[in-house]
């Protein structure tokens, strides 16, 4: 912190925290937090100031509602820069569709075993499946090394969310999860504007490549 203050990078400091702040507890964290030469102002926020600012300003939970009850539990910067660099490896190829040629991957078993619906599948093959071969040809180019990690460790954070999403019954269906957690990216995130058709292509890419989902076949499962 102090580091942050003397590279005037730091003037404010905020502290959040979801238990009730015991009176003490603030003049404590005042007193303490007030000794540093540089920091302007600082705050310790608990459940309670919490809930009066979101009363004040009941654009803030119109806004972000669905976020502050189902958060998303992994780094949306990942997946905004691999949709940015894919976006521009798009570019540089045209625009061209491929047809899918993907091993064959028993999708149909999957489904079945994940509860994917016809109607959700189908969808697929028409809209994001003929840009499968362009993200795996994008991947698996040794220039894009860094978004390969990135889309690594976005699909088994990805992986994890939904599984606990369905543990903890937020959602009904694996389906209904890879929907909601698509819908909470694109509307709550500016800088997908003009990509957002991408956070679908690779959410149903994650899942035709068994990255997310139960695996009808073991073998399927992805390599670690």
């Amino acid at each position: 912190m102090k580091t942050l203050i003397a590279a005037k990078e730091l003037s404010h400091y905020m502290v959040f925290t979801n238990r009730t702040k015991p009176a003490e507890e603030d003049v404590a964290f005042r007193t303490r937090f007030g000794k540093i030469v540089g920091l302007s102002k600082s705050w310790l926020l608990g459940i309670g100031e919490l809930s009066l600012l979101l009363r004040a300003h009941p654009e803030i939970w119109d806004r972000y509602e669905e976020e502050i009850r189902n958060p998303i539990r992994f780094n949306r910067d990942d997946l905004i820069e691999i949709i940015r660099d894919f976006a521009k490896f798009m570019k540089r190829a045209d625009g061209q569709h491929q047809v899918q040629t993907l091993r064959h991957l028993r999708l149909e078993d999957k489904n079945r075993v994940n509860g994917i619906s016809k109607a959700y599948f189908d969808d697929m093959q028409r809209h994001t499946m003929p840009q499968f071969e362009h993200i795996r040809s994008f991947l698996e180019n040794p220039r894009n090394e860094k978004d390969l990690n990135l889309y690594q460790d976005t699909a088994d954070d990805l992986r994890g969310r939904l599984r606990a999403m369905l543990a903890e019954k937020e959602v009904s269906s694996l389906e209904q999860g890879m929907d909601q957690i698509r819908d909470q990216f694109i509307t709550s995130d500016p800088r997908f504007k003009g990509k957002r058709r991408w956070v679908r292509t690779f959410i149903d890419y994650m899942y035709s490549t068994c990255e997310i989902g139960q695996n009808a076949d073991p073998a399927q499962a992805p390599k670690t």
